[in-house]
């Protein structure tokens, strides 16, 4: 599915989140990405949100992921 991700922290400002951590915005909601590692560093998403295609599962506030293509 299409979605927009960036650094939970850094962009979204996600409640409870306290670092870099990586973050994607489903249908308007931020969620915690997790499952499927990113270097929020190395993909520039502190600075500006990207373009993704991802897969996985909504589990609370978290997106366990099985995988992420950032769009270049």
């Amino acid at each position: 599915m299409p979605a927009e991700i960036a650094c939970a922290h850094c962009q979204y400002k996600a409640p409870g989140v306290t670092a870099c951590a990586p973050g994607v915005k489903v249908n308007g909601k931020t969620y915690v990405l997790t499952g499927q590692t990113v270097d929020v560093m190395k993909e520039g998403l502190c600075t500006a949100p990207k373009q993704a295609t991802i897969e996985g599962k909504i589990d609370g506030d978290k997106f366990v992921a099985t995988k992420v293509d950032i769009k270049k």
